[in-house]
This record gives structure tokens, C-alpha cells and sequence, in this order.
């Protein structure tokens, strides 16, 4: 059971990813995605994926295993058909920002369990600013139509400290708690070594992005259009 491994069922070609953006929404990882597609030995499934959103299954056996293996693959690439061409000397990436609150750690363990995990991290009050702002701008849902002052002062009532209040709606607690980034992480590295994940803070990215890129001393073609050098 490797990360990475393909498979073939009823004459098409799945492959399993040999490493997954875990999170968070709103820290960058989709211009990430866009810089690894670029890379012509990364393999990027392309959007969210969503496969371990809140699953339930069971993986106590070699024959779960095998049965949980195939339908991630299935899923992952339900909509692009692979061949050997494709898949050959690349590495097979996959990102879904949800995964790091809402999936069960030790199923994706089961299914790939020597991925690497990639975890980009925000400023937590930045990030949760931005990602009610997308709820706002995009998505124009009910939870997220009052500003974001009014939600933080129901939140977190005068003199409660740091004590989220009970009866808030489950979107705004996901987008409070998705910052208590200690208490996420502790739950994968229960299932994972540290040499399994590597973490990125995005305000490092974008402050230092051409070193980060090992772009210093080279030409370079912004994502902005035009061309830039260091």
C-alpha cells in the first residue's frame, strides 16, 4: 500500500496521490496549485476533491484497505482518464483545504499511508476575515450576512474569555475552530510522522515567493504578466 501506486479496474488507469494539500481554505492553496501544475513532474488532479469530507468507512483489514484504495482512486479520477504517458515519472497531487478539520486522519493513513501531506497555514484572524468575506462576496449564504464584528461579538460574548458560545451555527464555530491550528495538527500526527508533513505559513510565501521558488538569479514570468528577474 504506497502513496503514489496505480491500478487498473475494467481497462481504465487510477492512480492514488503521492501527496495532498491538507489546508487550510483562504492560505493559499490554490495559487500553490497553480504553480505546482506548471511543474512538468507534477501531476495535479485540478480543483477540491473532497473524497474524505466527514467520511465514515471502515479500514481494519487488508480487504477494507484495498476496497477504500480503489474507491479513492475511482473518485479522484472519475472525470479525467489517466494513461502511462501521464502518469509516468510524476508525482500525483491532490488538494482539498477541508480535509484538515473535517476528514478522518487515519483513513487517508489507511488509503495512502507514505503520502505526503503539504499543510499551509494563515494568520488565523486574517485568515477567518478572508474566508467570511468569500461567504459574503460568493456565496451570499444566510450565516455569513451580518458583518464580521457581529458575528465575532456573538461569538464571543463580553467576559467569556475565549469561550465560544454554545449556540452558535455550525459554519460560524467551523470558522472560528478552524483556526485552533495546535489542536487540528494533533489529531494527524497521530497518523502521520512529522517527516510526513511539511508546513507552510503564507504570508512567508508571499514575502519571500521567489526564493521560495528557487527563482533568485533567473527570468521568471510573474502571474501578473510581464517579465521579472532577481
Amino acid at each position: 500500500a504506497r502513496a503514489g501506486d496505480c491500478m487498473n479496474a475494467q481497462g481504465r488507469l487510477y492512480c492514488l496521490p503521492a501527496l495532498i494539500n491538507i489546508g487550510v481554505q483562504k492560505a493559499g492553496t490554490g495559487e500553490l496549485q497553480t504553480w505546482l501544475g506548471a511543474h512538468p513532474n507534477v501531476l495535479v488532479h485540478g480543483g477540491e476533491v473532497h473524497f474524505f469530507d466527514s467520511l465514515r468507512a471502515s479500514c481494519r483489514n487488508k480487504r477494507q484497505q484495498s476496497a477504500l484504495r480503489m474507491r479513492y482512486a475511482r473518485y479522484l479520477w472519475k472525470r479525467k482518464e489517466l494513461d502511462e504517458g501521464m502518469v509516468s515519472g510524476r508525482i500525483t497531487f491532490e488538494k482539498t483545504p477541508a480535509y484538515f478539520d473535517m476528514a478522518e486522519p487515519q483513513l487517508i493513513a489507511c488509503a495512502v499511508p507514505d503520502v505526503r501531506l503539504l499543510l499551509m497555514l494563515r494568520m488565523p484572524v486574517s485568515r477567518a476575515i478572508s474566508a467570511y468575506r468569500m461567504c459574503q462576496e460568493e456565496l451570499s449564504a444566510k450565516w455569513c450576512r451580518r458583518s464580521f464584528d457581529e458575528i465575532i461579538a456573538h461569538a464571543l460574548p463580553e467576559g467569556s474569555g475565549t469561550r465560544i458560545n454554545p449556540a452558535l451555527q455550525e459554519q460560524v464555530r467551523r470558522l472560528l475552530m478552524m483556526g485552533q491550528y495546535a489542536s487540528h495538527l494533533h489529531r494527524w500526527l497521530l497518523h502521520f510522522t512529522p517527516e510526513q508533513l511539511r508546513i507552510l505559513w503564507v504570508e512567508q510565501v508571499w514575502a519571500e515567493a521567489r526564493a521560495w521558488l528557487a527563482l533568485r538569479g533567473r527570468k521568471w514570468r510573474s502571474l501578473r504578466g510581464g517579465e521579472a528577474s532577481e
